[in-house]
């Protein structure tokens, strides 16, 4: 069962409908507002974690274990990026994927699975 805890988050406006995007991966616009990762394996700023309408206050946690849409299944301790769509894919080593955070519990995919934060290390 998928579950958050000591989350570190802030608020940016959004910069497009992200109604369908709660607990996907963000990241910022050029404008500093809140958009889906959509480039599969760019860095993110962290776990959107509502689900706001375009200018409205989206919700970025950057810190701590956050539930994380999946789009494929994972076992424990592995390191995820975001997809094209800012679900949480495996990040293999070599990808050169940002990697989001590390997987705490097995996950199955199209599910929602608990995450472990730590935005932006690199897959070398």
């Amino acid at each position: 069962m998928a579950f958050e805890q000591a989350l570190q988050s802030f608020t940016a406006a959004a910069g497009q409908d992200l109604t369908n995007a709660q607990f996907r991966f963000a990241t910022l616009d050029a404008n500093g507002n809140a958009v889906l990762q959509s480039v599969a394996g760019a860095p993110s700023v962290g776990v959107l974690q509502n689900a706001p309408r375009l200018g409205e206050a989206a919700e970025i946690a950057f810190s701590g274990v956050s539930k994380v849409v999946m789009a494929a299944s994972a076992p424990p301790m592995t390191t995820v990026s975001s997809d094209a769509n800012g679900a949480a894919v495996a990040a293999a080593d070599g990808s050169g994927y940002a990697v989001s955070g590390t997987t705490i519990v097995s996950t199955i995919s199209g599910s929602i699975g608990s995450v472990l934060l730590n935005v932006n290390i690199t897959k070398a």
